[in-house]
């Protein structure tokens, strides 16, 4: 799903540090996509979103997952039930 938004910016190419970081705030966000009404239509919201932010420069994974999974959902006028906190979504 992430490679399909991705491609969708043809001209921009992303450094392979910049795609590991999309990559893990996809990985990230996935619990809450999975926990969604339409998850298929939920990880293509939230895949857009990341790489939408990350064009703009942000490069944190938490904030590339806080960022997709709150637009996603203002986007399809769900709110979700608690922000995410960066010690919810520790990657070691």
């Amino acid at each position: 799903m992430l490679n399909k938004a991705i491609s969708q910016y043809p001209n921009n190419t992303f450094e392979p540090e910049v795609v590991t970081a999309m990559g893990r705030a996809f990985d990230l966000a996935m619990p809450e996509i999975l926990a969604s009404a339409d998850p298929k239509a939920q990880s293509e919201a939230v895949a857009k979103r990341i790489v939408e932010i990350a064009r703009l420069g942000e490069r944190d994974p938490h904030m590339l997952c806080a960022y997709g999974l709150a637009r996603s959902a203002l986007d399809s006028g769900t709110t979700r039930s608690r922000p995410i906190a960066r010690s919810d979504a520790r990657i070691d």
